[in-house]
């Protein structure tokens, strides 16, 4: 499996930034089935011997850390596949860095007279 990943970090020149192809299609080219994606994924987390966490939660760390790293809400909903932001921020409005911080500094520029 390593050498998959490490084949797709490497080979970016090639990489589908319009993610029209699937990263691990099935034999067919078709989407792996959800079932044998969870099987494959049971595997993987009693293989290494951690707590159960069922394979949605990679969704959610992906977004979480996206919006961590500063990404805007507006494509990490598209990347999500929600058809409004809204319900975006208000599940990962949380994850957002220092939001309030950064509005409390815009309002201050926009309403403090310089001294």
């Amino acid at each position: 499996m390593m050498k998959i990943f490490r084949s797709l970090r490497t080979d970016v020149k090639n990489m589908d930034i319009n993610q029209e192809t699937f990263c691990f299609p099935a034999r067919t080219g078709n989407p792996i089935s959800l079932r044998n994606m969870e099987r494959a994924w049971d595997d993987i987390i009693r293989n290494a011997k951690v707590p159960y966490k069922n394979i949605h939660v990679l969704r959610h760390t992906h977004a979480t850390e996206l919006l961590a790293a500063g990404v805007p809400i507006i494509e990490v909903s598209r990347r999500l596949g929600h058809s409004k932001v809204s319900h975006t921020l208000e599940l990962y409005g949380h994850a957002i860095p220092n939001y309030d911080d950064k509005i409390a500094a815009k309002v201050t520029q926009f309403y403090v007279v310089p001294q």
